[in-house]
C-alpha cells in the first residue's frame, strides 16, 4: 500500500466516521434491530399464544341428539363451551362463535352398525381463535373415536395390540448443533450476504455521490495522488465498513438466535441455535471476497451518480439482482453442484449455509474464493477506469436520464452496459425462467408436457435473451449494425464457419469424455442432464433442429457475441473473448464445463470476421450435428442424444479426433480478418 493510498484511506475513513447518521444507519440500527425485532416478536408471540391457549372457545352443535356421547365429551372439555345460536353460520363469520359442528341424522345408526359416522365441522380460517378451537376439538374427536374403536374391538373379542403391528423408534443421527444450523443456516446466510451488500452501498454513496454534492471531489482530484490511489483508498474504506457491519450483524444475530432459537426451531430438533467462535471466523473469511465484490461494484456505480439520490436509483437494481441470487439457498432440497461456486452472490450464500451446517468442501471453498476474487478485481478495475473519465466524474445535466440525448448519444455499448445486460438476463432467467418450465416431475414427461417444455424453451430464448438485448440497445440508442455486428458474411467465411461447427462438436465430445474421467461426480450429473434432454428431443427432425439449433444460435449469439462482446471488447479483445466465454458457459449449467471452449471460439471468429452471422453458423452447425448424429444412430428416432461417454476410445476414434482438430485449426486460420473492425468499434 503506497503512502497516497494510506492518506486517502485515513481521510475517507475519518469523513465516514464523522457522519453520525451514516454510522447509525450502517452499524447501530441493524445491531439493535435484530434483538428488538426477533426477541421482542418471539416473546410477544409466545405470550399471545399462551393467552390464546388459556381462553375458552364457544362451539355450536346441531344434531347433538343423534350423538349424545360426542356432545357429552365436548362438554367435559374445560376450554370448549357449547351454545345454541339461532344462526350459527352468521355467528361463525362474525367471530361470536368459533366452531359449528353438524351431526348427521344417521350418525348414531352408523356408529352402531360399525361404519364411519359423518361429521361436518365449520370454522373460520381467517381468525386465530377459530383455528385454535379446531385444534382442541380435533383432540376431543380423536379421543371419542378411539373410545368407539375400543368398544368395537371388545365386542368382537379382539386384542387392541393387533392394531399396532410395529413398534417404531425414530432416531436422528445428526447432532443438535447441526440440526440448528440446518434450520437457521439458510436464513442466516441470506441475511449476512444482504448485510455485506448494504454495508458497502451506503458508504459508497456517501464517498462518491455525496462527495460530488459537497463539492469536495475537485480538491481530491488536484492532489498529488493518482486516480488509482484514490479508487484504492475509497475501496479499502468501503470494504472495511462492510466487514465491520457484517461482523456486528453476525454477532447480533448469534446472540439473538441463541435467545429465541428454541422458540423458532421445531421441537424435534431438540436444541437452540449455537455457533462457535471458530465458525464465526470462518464465516467472516468466507464473506471477505463477497464484501470486496459488493464494495467494488458499489464504488463503480456510485461514481457515475451526480447526487446521493441518483446513486440510490442506480444501486437499487443491483440489490434486486443480488437478492434472488442470495435467496436460492432457501429453496427446499437444494443440493448445489460444484459449478455453483462460480455464480456470484449465490456461491457465498451456499458456502455460508454449508459452514453453518458444518460441511467443509475444499473444492467448493476454493472455487468461491477464486471466482469471487476475480469478479471483485474486474469490478475494481472498472471503477478505476471510470475515475479516469472526466465525463463520468464531471457529468453534465444533459447526460442524465434513461436514454441519452441525441447530441450525446453513445453509438456503442461499454463494459458497464454489457455487465448490466448479463445481470438482467441472469435475473430474468432465475426469476421468470422457471415459469416457462412448470411441468412438475421431469422424469416422467408425457407427450403434452414435452410440447409444453419445448414451447417454454422457445419463450425463454426469445423473452429472456433476445428481446432484452434488442430493447436495451434501442433504449440506450446504440447503433444496431455496429453493436450486433450485422455485417453480411463472405461465402468463404460462412463455409469455414460450418466446418468449424462440425469439427468443434467432435472435439468438444472428446473434451467432455476427458472431463468426466477426471472429475468425480461429473458423469452422473451429465447423465441426468442427458436423460432430461432425451425426453425433449422427440418429434420431427425439422422441429427439433429449429428449437434446439436455430433458436439458440440466433438468440444466444445476439446477446453474447452481439452487445456483450462489443461492450467487453471496447478496451481489449482478449477481455471480450474471455468474459463472454465464461459467462456463456455459466448460463449452460453443468454443460458449461464441457462447452466453455466453444464460447471463446465463437467470440474470436466474430471479432476476426466482424460478422455475427458467422458465429450463428458455428453455433447452429454444432448443435445440429449432435441432433442429426443422434437421429441417424437411432434409425430415424430422436429417442436419445449421442452419449458423451463412450466406454473406450479406439484407433478410429483417435483418428477422427486428430482429423477434426486439423480441419478445425485450418478453418480458423483461413478465416478472413477484419483489420478496420477494431478501429470502427472504438
Amino acid at each position: 500500500m503506497t503512502r497516497n493510498v494510506r492518506v486517502i484511506f485515513r481521510k475517507e475513513l475519518r469523513v465516514t466516521l464523522r457522519d453520525k447518521r451514516t454510522l447509525f444507519v450502517m452499524l447501530v440500527l441493524p445491531v439493535l434491530l435484530y434483538p428488538l425485532l426477533l426477541i421482542g416478536f418471539s416473546r410477544i408471540s409466545a405470550r399471545q399464544m399462551g393467552k390464546l391457549q388459556k381462553q375458552s372457545f364457544t362451539i355450536a352443535i346441531t344434531g347433538a341428539e343423534f350423538s349424545p356421547g360426542l356432545a357429552a365429551q365436548i362438554k367435559g372439555c374445560e376450554k370448549l363451551k357449547l351454545t345454541a345460536p339461532k344462526d350459527p353460520e352468521q355467528d361463525l363469520k362474525s367471530g361470536a362463535l368459533q366452531l359449528w359442528v353438524e351431526v348427521g341424522k344417521n350418525f348414531g345408526e352408523q356408529i352402531a352398525a360399525g361404519v364411519k359416522g359423518r361429521l361436518t365441522i365449520h370454522y373460520n380460517g381467517a381468525k386465530d381463535r377459530s383455528r385454535m378451537a379446531l385444534r382442541k376439538l380435533n383432540r376431543v374427536i380423536a379421543s371419542y373415536s378411539e373410545g368407539i374403536l375400543k368398544q368395537r374391538l371388545a365386542a368382537r373379542s379382539v386384542d387392541e395390540s393387533l392394531l399396532n403391528a410395529l413398534s417404531i423408534n425414530v432416531k436422528n443421527v445428526a447432532p443438535p448443533r447441526k440440526m440448528a444450523g440446518f434450520f437457521l443456516g439458510p436464513m442466516l446466510a441470506v441475511l449476512l450476504v444482504v448485510m455485506s451488500m448494504t454495508g458497502a452501498f451506503y458508504p459508497a454513496l456517501d464517498l462518491c455521490a455525496g462527495e460530488k454534492e459537497r463539492g469536495t471531489i475537485e480538491t481530491l482530484l488536484v492532489s498529488p495522488a493518482e486516480r488509482v490511489d484514490i479508487v484504492t483508498g475509497k475501496f479499502l474504506t468501503i470494504l472495511l465498513i462492510s466487514i465491520v457491519t457484517t461482523l456486528l450483524n453476525l454477532a447480533s444475530m448469534c446472540i439473538t438466535f441463541a435467545q429465541v432459537g428454541n422458540v423458532m426451531m421445531p421441537k424435534e430438533f431438540g436444541a437452540a441455535f449455537a455457533i462457535s467462535i471458530d465458525r464465526v471466523g470462518i464465516c467472516l473469511l468466507a464473506l471477505l471476497p463477497t464484501a470486496a465484490l459488493f464494495s467494488a461494484v458499489s464504488l463503480a456505480i456510485s461514481s457515475m451518480a451526480r447526487s446521493y439520490r441518483e446513486g440510490q436509483h442506480y444501486l437499487t437494481p443491483v440489490m434486486f439482482v443480488a437478492l434472488p441470487l442470495a435467496m436460492v439457498v432457501m429453496v427446499p432440497n437444494f443440493d448445489p453442484p460444484l459449478y455453483y461456486s462460480l455464480v456470484p452472490v449465490t456461491n457465498a450464500s451456499v458456502l455460508l449455509k454449508k459452514l453453518f451446517v458444518g460441511e467443509y468442501d475444499g473444492r467448493f471453498i476454493a472455487g468461491v474464493f477464486f471466482s469471487t476474487t476475480v469478479y471483485a478485481a474486474a469490478a475494481l478495475h472498472w471503477a478505476a477506469q471510470l475515475y479516469n473519465r472526466e465525463d463520468v466524474i464531471f457529468r453534465t445535466p444533459v447526460e442524465v436520464g434513461w436514454r441519452p440525448q441525441q447530441s450525446h448519444r453513445r453509438r456503442l455499448p461499454r463494459t458497464g452496459d454489457a455487465a448490466f445486460l448479463f445481470c438482467l438476463c441472469l435475473a430474468l432467467f432465475v426469476l421468470v425462467g422457471p415459469l416457462f418450465m412448470s411441468v412438475g416431475k421431469t422424469d416422467t414427461l408425457t407427450a403434452e408436457q414435452v410440447k409444453r417444455v419445448q414451447f417454454g424453451i422457445l419463450c425463454q430464448q426469445i423473452f429472456l435473451f433476445l428481446l432484452p438485448a434488442i430493447l436495451y440497445s434501442a433504449l440506450m440508442g446504440f447503433d444496431p449494425r455496429k453493436t450486433f455486428r450485422l455485417k453480411r458474411p463472405a461465402l468463404r467465411d460462412l463455409g469455414l464457419s460450418v466446418l468449424i461447427g462440425l469439427t468443434s462438436f467432435v472435439l468438444l465430445t472428446a473434451f467432455a469424455y476427458l472431463q468426466i474421467n477426471l472429475f468425480e461426480g461429473m458423469k452422473e450429473r451429465l447423465q441426468q442432464s442427458e436423460e432430461f434432454m432425451q425426453r425433449l428431443v422427440s418429434g420431427r427432425l425439422s422441429v427439433v433442429l429449429f428449437l434446439f439449433a436455430m433458436v439458440p444460435a440466433v438468440c444466444e449469439e445476439t446477446v453474447f457475441r452481439g452487445l456483450m462482446l462489443t461492450g467487453f471488447s471496447r478496451r481489449s479483445r482478449r477481455t471480450g473473448i474471455l468474459l463472454t466465454g465464461i459467462l456463456f458457459a455459466m448460463v449452460h449449467g453443468i454443460r458449461g464445463f464441457c462447452i466453455f471452449p466453444l464460447g471463446f471460439v465463437l467470440a474470436y471468429v466474430v471479432l476476426r470476421t466482424g460478422s455475427l452471422f458467422n458465429g450463428m453458423a458455428i453455433h447452429f452447425t454444432h448443435n445440429a450435428t449432435g441432433l442429426v448424429t443422434a437421429f441417424i444412430f437411432q434409425k430415424g428416432k430422436l429417442a436419445e442424444t449421442i452419449k458423451l461417454a463412450p466406454p473406450r476410445l479406439g484407433i478410429a476414434d483417435v483418428g477422427l479426433i486428430l482429423g477434426a482438430a486439423l480441419v478445425f485449426a485450418a478453418s480458423v486460420c483461413l478465416l478472413s480478418s477484419a483489420p478496420a473492425e477494431r478501429a470502427e468499434h472504438r
